[in-house]
């Protein structure tokens, strides 16, 4: 003969239980895109493109490059501000230029 479970028993298994969700990552229930809206999907794919996971190395290859493209963009972009002279900055007049007349 079997004796019910106590409300303390219970309240232990029931303890555990979140524990383990909690270390699995879950909440226990079970969670798909299905359930949710296409912004959510959106996002999800949006993040995965970003992080390099949606098409694996290609897509981490082109995200490299990218990168590369932008460094080298900033570079030049300095390395042509710097030819010009560091004196002249955005809004003041270049060497050659005649003071504007009223």
């Amino acid at each position: 003969m079997t004796t019910a479970p106590s409300t303390a028993q219970v309240a232990a298994v029931r303890s555990r239980r979140r524990a383990l969700r909690k270390v699995r990552g879950g909440s226990g229930r079970r969670r798909t895109l299905g359930l949710h809206g296409t912004v959510a999907k959106l996002t999800r794919w949006g993040i995965d493109l970003h992080t390099g996971v949606l098409f694996g190395l290609v897509n981490q290859i082109a995200l490299a490059l990218l990168a590369l493209a932008l460094i080298l963009q900033i570079v030049w972009g300095y390395r042509m501000w710097w030819q010009r002279g560091r004196g002249s900055a955005f809004g003041r007049r270049g060497h050659g230029e005649p003071a504007a007349t009223p």
